[in-house]
């Protein structure tokens, strides 16, 4: 039987996100507004004007006697209160992002010794290397008073948002069992809300991904999956980790599934009646697809395969 992880899912949480992804698309002053707005004590931006990749981190303190506003309130109790810290990446703002989505080559990517096979989106890890040095250093800073970590992000952004979480934890669980100091003091929680989010890398990655244990998956239970499986140690993030998935949104279903590519985290599926779903398959999918595909045409007399995927119509069926 699947295992489907939603005690730890957050509506409320995942409006307040999504506003969060769409004022990354903001200029910087419109970037520091939005986190004044929210009580944030300080913003920092962090860009590459060679891949145009984008992400601010922005720092919310604790509350006193230990009761944090949401997002944070359904954190583990902590006597001092858990601070937040919000690392935000912005999605495809101009052509030049939209190359770099379709740059679909699958390449390695080192997750750990016990691992192989793991492999992702070329232009996710070129993107992404441009602004993880800076964006590590800037963690490692901020997150001094254990403060739970909200990666987030739009399109693009929530792909990058995913292996930024990935990398995080990753990196801590090595630091732990080489015995040395984390990079991340006082094991913050970490959290992951993504929006539209594309798929970000293949089977093993994914498998890795989701992973509480060592699952050892058999050459003769994949069937027809032309991708490699692998036995690996998981990162335990799928509990923590939420994919906001539109109707007929279509950029979540590429890179296309027969390229080797499958999606990781636990995905919350709003279908074309308003509906919410927790990781549902493809063909209960289906009817609500040709159904919303249907009011469209009327609507509008044309199906904007886009329109689903705008950041304003992610914000606006999380405020319902």
């Amino acid at each position: 039987m699947k295992q489907t992880y939603t005690m730890f899912y957050d509506r409320g949480v995942a409006g307040r996100l999504a506003g969060a992804a769409a004022a990354s698309y903001r200029d910087e002053e419109g970037i520091r507004e939005w986190a004044e707005e929210q009580g944030c004590e300080g913003c920092e931006i962090i860009g590459d004007a060679g891949t145009d990749t984008r992400v601010f981190v922005a720092v919310r303190r604790p509350s006193p006697g230990g009761n944090n506003p949401s997002p944070g309130a359904y954190a583990p109790p902590s006597p001092e209160g858990r601070g937040e810290v919000f690392v935000v990446f912005r999605g495809t703002a101009d052509l030049r992002n939209w190359i770099t989505d379709l740059d679909c080559e699958l390449v390695n990517e080192r997750i750990s010794e016990s691992v192989s096979g793991a492999k992702i989106h070329a232009g996710f890890q070129q993107a992404l290397k441009s602004v993880i040095p800076e964006l590590r250093e800037t963690l490692t800073r901020l997150a001094l008073e254990r403060r739970d970590v909200y990666f987030t992000g739009h399109s693009l952004g929530g792909a990058l948002a995913m292996l930024a979480a990935a990398r995080m934890q990753n990196e801590e669980w090595r630091m732990q069992n080489e015995n040395s100091s984390r990079p991340i003091p006082n094991s913050p929680g970490i959290w992951l809300y993504t929006f539209g989010q594309p798929r970000v890398g293949n089977a093993a990655f994914a498998a890795w991904y989701d992973a509480h244990e060592e699952p050892q998956m058999d050459a003769d239970k994949r069937g027809f999956d032309p991708c490699p499986s692998v036995s690996i140690r998981g990162s335990n993030l799928k509990a923590r980790s939420f994919r906001i998935v539109h109707a007929e949104d279509i950029v979540p279903r590429v890179p296309w599934l027969l390229n080797c590519y499958r999606h990781a985290g636990t995905e919350i599926f709003h279908d074309a009646l308003g509906a919410e779903h927790v990781d549902w398959p493809w063909w209960r999918k289906a009817p609500g697809d040709v159904f919303g595909t249907l009011a469209e045409w009327r609507a509008a007399g044309r199906v904007a395969l886009l329109g689903d995927h705008k950041v304003g119509t992610y914000v606006e069926i999380l405020k319902s």
